[in-house]
């Protein structure tokens, strides 16, 4: 960070830890299989580091979003204001959540947060890529890059991980959407 200060954020890069837990391991994979096919310079937040200057430039993470992606939310606003995203290749390791049930909650509270930043800026994903099908498609295509890497038979689990961690994304945004969460940006942006 020291040697480049146009640079807010600097994320990690997923690397394997030994997993005993198949939702764990189907994780992890799933994030390898995806840099490995996207590059390794994509912004990202996972395992980030943080410039504290840029931070408080943008007025700090948004203390209003109660589930999760308050940290894509300010990377969006910071790239937005000119500061470069950095995907580095420090290694970082996930341990994962625990049990299918942990991971549901944790992907159902996603879903909750990408509703609230959907409504905050309507361009920052794109509801038809989070689609159910694009999630199992892109989990065939993870798995074949994926065994490539490890040979490991467990990873052409991975479109039905893909689709359920989808499926637990929609059950938090559409949560969001019945409680009206986010939606007062909708009035403002008018």
């Amino acid at each position: 960070m020291e040697k480049n200060p146009n640079v807010a954020v600097a994320g990690g890069a997923y690397e394997m830890l030994p997993q005993k837990n198949l939702a764990a391991f189907l994780d992890n994979v799933e994030y390898i299989a995806y840099r490995h096919k996207s590059g390794t310079n994509l912004p990202g937040t996972g395992g980030a580091i943080y410039r504290v200057k840029a931070i408080k430039q943008i007025g700090g993470f948004d203390e209003n979003i109660k589930g999760s992606c308050e940290d894509i939310d300010a990377v969006y606003r910071l790239a937005d204001t000119g500061w470069v995203i950095v995907r580095d290749l420090a290694p970082f390791y996930s341990r994962g959540k625990g049990g299918w049930k942990k991971y549901w909650a944790h992907l159902v509270w996603h879903g909750y947060g990408a509703h609230y930043i959907k409504h905050k800026n309507k361009h920052i994903f794109s509801l038809s890529k989070m689609s159910p099908p694009v999630a199992f498609i892109g989990g065939i295509i993870y798995s074949v890059v994926a065994y490539k890497i490890l040979k490991d038979k467990r990873v052409f689990l991975l479109p039905f991980y893909c689709l359920f961690k989808n499926l637990g994304w929609w059950v938090g945004f559409l949560k969001g959407h019945m409680v009206g969460y986010g939606h007062g940006f909708d009035r403002r942006n008018k």
